[in-house]
């Protein structure tokens, strides 16, 4: 093996083995290369392609090069990762196995300097999502050789924008900017350690129309959990409970990923199936509730 193909392979271990969001291969600028990730939408349970293009050319010729992209497991489940014609050819590592993140890297023994869309990255939009799913693009890095100084990134990262399924509620999303009061608000919540005894409310009712105190018609006011769980471990199994407030209704159960877990959409029993992040929802009379599960190991 060539001295300069082992240097090659060198920097790509080194670079793929930088996973903290603020680790990257420092180096003095020679050059720019840009480095796109587009934008894309659809509506709850539609499959989207996202591509990530760079911006190489014959002035800024490339023989490494990585990138890692975080995206929102709460409205956005990966499908797949596809090469396209365009991608260089070498050593090519596409890691997956962490939920919420792709990361890529090439190394190769001769330069390259075509630009254009090396990967494109399929999501399906998960069934509970609203508003808009962001991405981060951290630990991107183009370098023509190992003894080489990095070139600077300049980075365009777009958005998908979930479309509404229904006339009701707060609306479409326009311009691909999230609203702060997205039905129920739990598709932004972070995935930190809140209190599990929040419930997050939604109504179908639409904005502006109300029921008049005085009239005889009881509707569900809202529903509780009465019986929940933050972690749940792979291959275990949860019963979920719930009541509604106001009007006694039938509640039934959904599930953001099935290919996580699923959940008896009657009784509420929670099955989990592979480590990840779901939202778990229960609706009943127009009104729904949503608790954020994580599956672990």
């Amino acid at each position: 093996m060539s001295r300069k193909l082992i240097s090659c392979l060198l920097m790509l271990a080194l670079a793929l083995s930088l996973t903290a969001p603020g680790a990257t291969l420092t180096a003095k600028a020679v050059g720019t290369v840009p480095v796109t990730v587009s934008s894309a939408s659809g509506k709850p349970g539609d499959t989207v392609v996202v591509s990530v293009s760079f911006g190489v050319s014959e002035e800024m010729p490339v023989r490494n090069a990585q990138f890692k992209l975080r995206y929102d497991v709460e409205k956005l489940t990966l499908v797949s990762t596809e090469y396209t014609n365009q991608t260089p050819t070498g050593l090519r590592l596409t890691n997956t196995d962490t939920p919420g993140n792709v990361n890529w890297g090439w190394a190769a023994m001769e330069p390259y300097t075509t630009g254009g869309n090396w990967m494109n990255i399929t999501f399906r939009i998960n069934e509970n999502a609203s508003g808009t799913a962001a991405f981060t693009l951290y630990d991107t890095m183009c370098a023509e050789d190992s003894e080489t100084e990095n070139y600077q990134i300049q980075s365009t990262v777009g958005t998908v924008t979930i479309q509404q399924t229904s006339t009701g509620g707060s609306g479409g999303v326009s311009g691909g900017a999230p609203s702060s009061g997205g039905p129920g608000g739990a598709a932004t919540t972070p995935a930190g350690d809140k209190d599990d005894s929040t419930d997050v409310q939604e109504s179908d009712t639409a904005p502006g129309s109300s029921t008049p105190e005085s009239s005889s018609v009881q509707k569900v006011k809202k529903i509780k959990f009465t019986k929940q769980k933050k972690k749940i471990k792979v291959h275990k199994t949860y019963q979920f409970k719930a009541k509604t407030v106001g009007k006694k209704a039938a509640i039934k159960w959904l599930v953001s990923n099935k290919k996580i877990a699923t959940i008896d959409k009657k009784t509420g029993k929670f099955r989990a199936k592979k480590p990840g992040v779901v939202v778990v929802t229960a609706k009943a009379g127009g009104v729904s509730a949503k608790v954020k599960v994580r599956v672990v190991k």
